[in-house]
């Protein structure tokens, strides 16, 4: 792997200069949604292997219990593999500060770049936890936004997630700097 400031280098336009590279957090990661959805994905997994279980010792019609498996490998989904699926995602993202725009690129041998240009941004947020780590948004938020981006379901259209830099270390740090760049462009 290039190291950060290497790989942001083809995407800089001429004399634009790069302030800033970073990661998001790696590993798995507890959300504030979590709160919600885990408790919930846990009943439904109770729910769904108690009716299964009861609808094959009743045996009553052959291959009905063929029903149940979608239900159970959602609740498997909802309950355990959508933290694995966020942090494969997380350790494809690069995240890059330039003097005029914020960058961010997914994947590492077939890239997906966003860009926002900082100066025409009106909306940009700061998402504050615990240790100094937080979450920078470039945009407004859906209401409902923090419910699907923890649900590990990728690119939700309905809800037209802004882009952002997800999980940062130190958050406050990486918005000083945007916001700077903000009140320089104005």
């Amino acid at each position: 792997m290039k190291n950060l400031p290497e790989l942001f280098r083809d995407e800089l336009k001429p004399g634009e200069k790069l302030l800033w590279t970073g990661r998001p957090r790696q590993g798995i990661i507890l959300r504030r949604a979590d709160w919600l959805l885990v408790p919930f994905s846990l009943a439904w997994c109770i729910f769904v292997i108690y009716w299964e279980k009861t609808v094959i010792s009743n045996s009553a019609t052959s291959g009905i219990w063929l029903v149940g498996i979608p239900f159970i490998l959602v609740g498997l989904y909802l309950l355990v593999g959508r933290f694995f699926l966020d942090q494969a995602r997380r350790a494809s993202l690069f995240y890059a500060l330039t003097n005029e725009r914020a960058i961010i690129i997914t994947g590492q041998e077939k890239k997906r770049i966003r860009t926002v240009v900082i100066r025409q941004e009106p909306q940009i947020n700061t998402t504050r936890q615990g240790g100094g780590r937080g979450t920078i948004t470039f945009g407004p938020l859906h209401p409902l936004a923090w419910v699907v981006t923890a649900s590990g379901v990728p690119d939700t259209g309905n809800y037209n997630i802004p882009p952002a830099f997800d999980s940062l270390e130190d958050v406050k740090t990486v918005y000083q700097i945007v916001k700077r760049l903000q009140k320089e462009k104005s």
